[in-house]
């Protein structure tokens, strides 16, 4: 069998279909519902200075992207994005935060935050590793 199969943004209609069906799925294994959020937080000063973008999905906060400009690293910007992160996740009764990077510095950065190591992937290009850290709540 044969599936003409393409990239592109689902319809409407199509959107509404798998939510729900990923509602009734969550109900009938887990007995639970799945509130998806996604955020996004910016600074600016007048210009861009940095911006943390996150997904609340089955009680797991994830920090999908994350950056500040290079040249206003180290001031508490970063720091401060995440502590509203947190702040937010708990308003929203997330049990976790976790996030994924391959950026040493960065591991240092939420680990000061109190996040933990929970898993190391080896195996990308150039010898690249990623770690997931989790901060729980």
């Amino acid at each position: 069998m044969e599936f003409d199969i393409q990239q592109k943004p689902l319809t409407t209609k199509q959107t509404q279909f798998v939510a729900e069906e990923f509602a009734r799925l969550g109900m009938e294994i887990f007995h639970a519902r799945n509130t998806i959020k996604q955020y996004t937080f910016v600074v600016e000063n007048p210009d861009y200075i940095g911006s943390l973008r996150a997904r609340l999905s089955w009680g797991n906060f994830h920090i999908v992207e994350f950056f500040v400009q290079k040249e206003m690293r180290h001031k508490g910007i970063g720091t401060a994005l995440v502590k509203h992160a947190i702040s937010v996740a708990q308003q929203d009764e997330a049990k976790f935060l976790s996030v994924k990077t391959s950026y040493i510095a960065a591991r240092g950065f939420y680990e000061k935050l109190g996040f933990q190591l929970h898993n190391t992937m080896y195996g990308y290009a150039s010898g690249l590793c990623f770690w997931t850290l989790i901060l729980k709540l």
